[in-house]
């Protein structure tokens, strides 16, 4: 087969003998230009039968296309009345069957089968799937997967396999044969998130009593079982809605709570870890920050915004000379000078006694942020906050240590 493929030229202009066809992949609003380019193939001195494939549906309906052969009709018979080619009909052709097929389908879908049918595609999949499962144990393949095979391949792994399971539920019109589906089951394939899900409520239980919380990386494995990979996927099958509302609640009672997103995941997997060490009476510190490979002191610091004040008494148990410098709260008009056991207090302050923030919550930010130096200025409404040092008070004029001017 000989193709011309062009864009946007050759529309008018070019007139080759004997096409047999033309493949229009262009959308346009213009029956000129329509006209001008399905001309390509319907020229007079054409000896062959031309088939126009209108893969854009430019050709909206069969009216049209009767609408067409009229206007080649008048275009022959003008042509007749000229005389140009001599007197009477010899050399013409008369133009009385004009076949339109009206048939549309979604392209994607199309392409989709054609997919499915191409033997070599398949054995592409599954050659990277039998490469994916010796590596990592199972066919559990994140959904934005790529596998790179041997020879350099690239193969979108994670969203064929996705789309294999949405053909077994007759959700797409991938080719699934039933050889196809016996391959896919001597390989083990997971075709749904119900069997998976058990296998991996029965490990993180394993995983919680070997470390004593569920903060679940991906790449974590137990005795073999990538539950880091299985999580992963459980993430994404609640995106798309295909976790029961049993399992987000199992999940939810061993400490995993899905409906978080990725940020409140982590937070909430910290704190498991800041109980964990208060059990087994560990301190965390500036010199000693560290805990299960998780720097919790400067996660605190960073993060003291966003915690309750709940949290924030637990914390401090773990860690208990982050926050527990004494705060004064200065009145600069007349002087008055308040102290505070933590910025915790002093945030209460701001909301019970001065009635100058909405919640306690918001005066500890403010407080906070003057105190670290992210907000330049430090002074809130006529009040500046200070630490004060840590040597002790003296009754009449108190030391205080400046954090900023």
């Amino acid at each position: 087969m000989k193709l011309l493929f062009c864009v946007n030229m050759l529309n008018e202009g070019l007139h080759l003998s004997d096409i047999s066809g033309v493949l229009l992949l262009r959308p346009t609003n213009s029956n000129i230009i329509w006209h001008q380019q399905i001309g390509r193939c319907i020229e007079s001195n054409n000896s062959k039968n031309p088939v126009i494939i209108d893969a854009v549906n430019n050709f909206n309906s069969v009216q049209q296309g009767i609408g067409l052969l009229q206007e080649i009709k008048e275009a022959v018979a003008k042509e007749k009345e000229s005389g140009n080619r001599g007197s009477g009909d010899s050399g013409w052709i008369d133009i009385d069957t004009f076949f339109v097929t009206e048939y549309v389908q979604n392209v994607q879908e199309m392409f989709g089968q054609i997919e499915g049918r191409l033997k070599d595609g398949w054995d592409f999949y599954i050659k990277a799937l039998e490469q994916y499962k010796e590596r990592e144990g199972d066919c559990l393949v994140p959904q934005k997967h790529i596998e790179i095979l041997e020879d350099g391949t690239e193969i979108n792994l994670g969203k064929w396999v996705d789309s294999i399971r949405q053909a077994k539920k007759g959700k797409n019109n991938y080719l699934l044969t039933l050889e196809r589906i016996k391959q896919l089951n001597d390989l083990q394939f997971a075709w749904n998130t119900e069997s998976m899900f058990e296998k991996f409520y029965k490990y993180v239980i394993l995983y919680k009593e070997k470390f004593g919380n569920v903060n679940i990386k991906q790449k974590d494995k137990i005795d073999g079982y990538n539950i880091g990979m299985v999580f992963s996927f459980l993430l994404q099958e609640y995106k798309k809605g295909r976790l029961a509302n049993e399992q987000i609640v199992n999940l939810k009672e061993i400490g995993i709570d899905v409906t978080k997103d990725k940020h409140g995941q982590q937070f909430q997997m910290k704190m498991q870890l800041v109980q964990k060490a208060l059990s087994e009476n560990i301190k965390i510190s500036r010199i000693n920050p560290i805990y299960q490979d998780v720097n919790l002191y400067n996660w605190y610091r960073n993060c003291k915004s966003k915690f309750t004040d709940e949290e924030i008494e637990i914390i401090e148990r773990l860690i208990p000379n982050c926050h527990t410098k004494k705060v004064v709260i200065i009145d600069i008009k007349d002087g008055k000078v308040k102290t505070f056991s933590s910025i915790s207090e002093a945030g209460r302050a701001l909301y019970n006694d001065f009635h100058l923030v909405n919640t306690e919550k918001s005066g500890r930010s403010i407080i906070t942020n003057r105190l670290t130096g992210h907000i330049k200025n430090p002074v809130y409404k006529g009040l500046r906050f200070e630490y004060v040092d840590e040597e002790p008070l003296k009754e009449k004029s108190p030391t205080i240590k400046k954090v900023s001017s």
